[in-house]
């Protein structure tokens, strides 16, 4: 163990002074780094990490205090992600894929892999695209409407500890909330919404603006902006290449087990892609198909 190297005791404090004035702080802040690269390389310290910053630096040294920290916190986050990476990251980028794609997707979503042309999975660098889709996604596509655009949106950010991927989704258009019919009177006219139950509500005026002190509490809760409806997405993939060509060979690859996609226009939304340009092209005009190669 590096710590093992200091010598024992003269870094030692004497009296009270040297405790509370930081002795040997050059010796103390090699300490503290050796500490923290530790905490960063995941390396529990344990009871000889202790007994050892104890004889070198004693009690109430910064390195101690250090080591204590740790082993508050360690424990508590050992175990707290329910989605843990394994101890070493695969190097083949395909399993890097198939870790990453599953963080984001469900449980039951099927990983498939399709190779480029002239790649093979024996390659010594294949060009693959990693798709990820659950049977209820391809049951959400079945019945999606062909008036209704989809989207491949990309490239977005997915981090595995100090590996940074990409991926791309097929979306479909942001959820509408339909709006309730207003009630009429005998007369034909529209009845007056009734907001009482609203003064249930403490509402500060400081929350919703100066806009309550005109238009009253119940004013400025109608006037709050809803929140941001987000549209379903039907799948989602990985690939090594990361160009237009590549992900309409993604959709054409798609509508193998989803027929109906063929019928429906889509729009590239790309960016971030060779130096992060940021285009947004269309895949299919007024015929609505794709022709399979």
């Amino acid at each position: 163990m590096i710590l093992d190297l200091f010598p024992k005791g003269p870094f030692l404090p004497r009296n009270f002074f040297q405790s509370i004035m930081n002795h040997a702080p050059e010796q103390q802040s090699m300490g503290m780094k050796i500490m923290q690269q530790m905490e960063d390389s995941t390396v529990m310290p344990n009871r000889t990490t202790r007994e050892i910053l104890r004889a070198v630096f004693g009690q109430h040294s910064h390195p101690m205090k250090k080591y204590m920290r740790m082993m508050y916190w360690f424990p508590k986050f050992w175990n707290l992600n329910p989605f843990p990476l394994p101890e070493e990251l695969p190097i083949e980028y395909i399993k890097l894929c198939q870790i990453g794609l599953k963080r984001i997707a469900e449980y039951e979503a099927k990983l498939s892999v399709s190779y480029l042309k002239g790649s093979y999975p024996d390659s010594e660098n294949p060009e693959f695209i990693a798709t990820m889709q659950s049977q209820e996604q391809q049951d959400m596509l079945a019945h999606q409407s062909v008036n209704k655009a989809l989207y491949v949106e990309g490239a977005f950010t997915l981090w595995l500890r100090n590996v940074q991927m990409s991926y791309f989704i097929l979306r479909g258009d942001p959820f509408t909330m339909e709006e309730p019919e207003e009630d009429t009177d005998v007369g034909g006219t529209a009845s007056s919404p009734d907001f009482t139950y609203l003064n249930n509500y403490d509402v500060s005026l400081q929350e919703y603006g100066a806009r309550s002190k005109q238009r009253g509490t119940n004013q400025s809760l109608l006037d709050a902006p809803d929140p941001i409806q987000e549209g379903p997405i039907f799948a989602m993939c990985m690939t090594t290449n990361q160009t237009e060509e590549t992900l309409r060979h993604w959709i054409q690859t798609l509508q193998e087990e989803n027929p109906h996609l063929a019928n429906i226009p889509i729009y590239f939304n790309l960016f971030n892609l060779d130096k992060g340009k940021h285009h947004v092209s269309e895949l299919i005009g007024d015929s609505k198909l794709i022709e399979s190669s």
